[in-house]
């Protein structure tokens, strides 16, 4: 299912596009298409994706066994949709007017 939306004049055009709903991390993505590029939004739940479990850093004989339970982004607060930028590193923000206008600028 395509979604499309532009201008009048047709000098604007966007597709959003569902890309899954059981994504490794997520649990949901949509693909912004537009004329310049591509952008994420990601369906996260609260605290997002990361890494929990154990690992050993000490011989086994030192019982040096230590639990981790690390997310990979720092700002996702509550299940939401957010933007992914695939630009930089590690970095997320929660969708918004803002962030949906920056966007369109961006796909323009």
């Amino acid at each position: 299912m395509r979604a499309k939306s532009g201008i009048a004049d047709g000098s604007v055009k966007i597709s959003l596009i569902p890309y899954g709903i059981w994504i490794i991390g997520a649990k949901g993505r949509i693909d912004i298409h537009g004329p310049s590029g591509t952008e994420k939004l990601l369906f996260f739940a609260t605290g997002g994706p990361g890494v929990s479990g154990e690992i050993n850093v000490g011989r086994e004989s030192e019982n040096g066994i230590k639990k981790i339970n690390q997310g990979y982004f720092d700002n996702v607060d509550e299940e939401n949709w957010y933007w992914y930028d695939d630009s930089s590193y590690r970095k997320v923000a929660k969708f918004s007017k803002e962030i949906i206008n920056s966007l369109l600028e961006r796909l323009q």
